[in-house]
């Protein structure tokens, strides 16, 4: 995954807007990390990576989640490699619920966290 160029966003930004969609920026630090375990903060980068290998290894696909792992090259972290497998595997629509997911995580424990699609 690469970080797209300041003229592409607006592009994408541009586009959106015209076709009525929703906009939302997400933003996060590492002050807003949980202070106890399973506590209400924005998970870590590895805690999304291992959401997103649980959603493989639910699908009965762990093996080909580990064999993009390997096999995908460039300069970058666990982070995006596994946001581009789930977009890869399972769509768009898994990533937007895997960020629901974490900023719900935010605001309130997990046992509170609806079931999503």
């Amino acid at each position: 995954m690469e970080i797209a160029l300041s003229a592409m966003l607006l592009t994408r930004l541009k586009s959106t807007v015209l076709k009525k969609k929703k906009i939302m920026f997400l933003i996060g630090s590492g002050c807003s990390l949980p202070e106890i375990t399973n506590g209400p903060g924005v998970p870590s980068a590895q805690e999304i990576v291992n959401d997103i290998k649980q959603i493989f290894v639910e699908n009965g696909d762990s093996e080909v989640y580990d064999e993009f792992f390997e096999t995908i090259q460039g300069d970058i972290n666990d982070y995006q490699k596994a946001t581009q497998a789930l977009v890869q595997g399972f769509g768009q629509d898994e990533v937007n619920n895997v960020i629901i997911k974490a900023v719900l995580k935010s605001r309130i424990t997990i046992k509170y966290i609806p079931n999503l699609p």
